[in-house]
């Protein structure tokens, strides 16, 4: 018995995603164990649709580094997958969350969302997010430039195509099947810029992407005019809000990153790459040192201000805006992302802010490198791929054990279905604390850290 190289991981993480978690190239989010209540496996299925997208990208990741056909007959799975979910709801352009067999009795319905569509018996899940749609765009952007076939970029094309078009015609807006919008379905340029940015830089990733397999001029005028005249690129600066991290939304910071990506890869004007650069600086390391201005005359703090005052009495504003103030005054190591160590964030702060991770407590290879099963996997599940695969596990945290207030290394943390958006300050656990339980999760968030960061050549093949 061995233990597990960082490749080997990979491997073992690989397998047992197709194994548990794929149904004919949707993949499954979150894996529910029998119980008395419903004695049969079953799946958690609110994320399916970004988290297939998710996996096409990283699985064209893998082809482009290892240019094996198996490989790249993943992606094309995957990408059936994602075709499936963008036309099984019966209206046009109206994306699933997710779908499962009807004749397939082993089904847990875990929220109200679910339709039925006879003709292709089968049930989807609904009220579709722009989350959702982050991880789709991000998987066409990334199969079509690595993977795709000639078949499969006119596949992505069309899909895209009808995706973004039944937003623009929608007023900007995701509309459910009953014609309302979505609850996070809201992609309108003047209501992003006074109240999330996020969802507008969203929108300039889609445009951006669209003109990218489509090479069609409307949306290079589109993306054009809402990133300049409407001033979104430069609003893009603050998509993450300087709130301390340890109340950030971890979810948002990993749909950022999958936004901010594409753009950076893709954008050619100078001045728009240089606003999406400052962006990325401030997610990395905080606004302490940027002086942003934004075109509305707010800085990122006087725009959060705003932002918390609709949620908040003049009390608790004026507590708050004390609070961050000071925080980000005294406490410089924990100025945005980095200190995590989180490899999708720390490789792409080195590969375009030349960042050698300073002062970052445990770096993103150690995070791989230390990244424990049992985060994942219950002890019987663990014990299998031993056997199979031929390894040991050790669940003693290898990492150094770092003070409360800062974020807890990888191996120290609870199990989570995503160590990605799981809060590293909350999330601490002590000896013993991760026992088995109803709920299994994929390892797609190692996978997506690995094969970015051997793409960008920063891990080799034999670590």
């Amino acid at each position: 018995m061995s233990q597990l190289t960082m490749r080997k991981k990979a491997e073992v993480f690989e397998y047992d995603l197709f194994t548990r978690f794929n149904l004919e190239g949707q993949i499954l989010c979150k894996l529910r164990n029998a119980t008395p209540e419903a004695p049969f496996i079953s799946y958690n299925m609110p994320d399916d649709a970004y988290m297939t997208g998710m996996m096409a990208a990283v699985f064209s990741f893998k082809y482009a580094v290892t240019k094996d056909p198996a490989d790249k007959d993943t992606v094309s799975l995957l990408l059936r997958g994602m075709h499936k979910l963008c036309h099984i709801t019966g209206k046009k352009g109206l994306l699933a969350r997710a779908w499962w067999p009807l004749d397939n009795p082993n089904f847990y319905a875990a929220e109200d969302r679910w339709q039925v569509n006879e003709e292709l018996n089968l049930r989807w899940n609904g009220d579709v997010s722009v989350d959702q749609m982050d991880g789709m765009f991000f998987g066409f952007y990334y199969a079509y430039k690595y993977a795709a076939n000639e078949e499969e970029k006119a596949m992505i094309a069309a899909d895209v195509c009808e995706l973004l078009d039944t937003i623009l015609e929608n007023d900007y807006r995701i509309l459910d099947q009953n014609g309302s919008m979505t609850t996070w379905g809201n992609y309108r340029v003047k209501d992003n810029i006074e109240n999330d940015h996020l969802h507008g830089f969203l929108l300039l990733q889609h445009l951006k992407i669209a003109e990218f397999v489509t090479g069609d001029p409307k949306y290079t005028e589109l993306y054009r005019k809402t990133a300049i005249d409407e001033n979104m690129a430069a609003y893009s600066v603050t998509t993450w809000l300087p709130v301390p991290p340890h109340f950030s939304n971890h979810s948002d910071n990993v749909m950022h990153i999958m936004e901010r990506l594409p753009l950076l890869e893709m954008e050619e004007n100078p001045a728009l790459k240089a606003l999406y650069l400052q962006g990325l600086r401030t997610f990395a390391s905080g606004y302490n040192d940027e002086d942003i201005v934004l075109p509305n005359g707010n800085t990122p703090y006087e725009f959060m201000e705003r932002l918390a005052a609709a949620h908040m009495t003049p009390e608790q504003l004026q507590l708050a805006t004390l609070f961050v103030r000071d925080f980000w005054e005294k406490d410089k190591i924990y100025h945005g992302v980095r200190v995590m160590g989180t490899p999708i964030y720390n490789f792409v702060f080195q590969k375009y802010l030349n960042d050698n991770e300073e002062g970052v407590p445990v770096k993103a290879k150690d995070t791989l490198r230390y990244f424990p099963l049992d985060i994942k996997w219950n002890s019987d599940t663990i014990q299998k791929y031993e056997e199979k695969f031929g390894f040991t596990f050790d669940p003693t945290p290898q990492t150094p054990e770092l003070p409360e207030e800062m974020p807890a290394p990888i191996d120290r943390r609870l199990k989570d279905w995503s160590a990605f958006v799981q809060n590293p300050y909350r999330a601490r656990c002590g000896e013993g604390e991760k026992p088995d339980g109803v709920m299994e999760y994929n390892g797609h968030d190692y996978l997506f850290g690995y094969w970015l960061g051997r793409l960008y050549g920063f891990i080799d093949e034999n670590e």
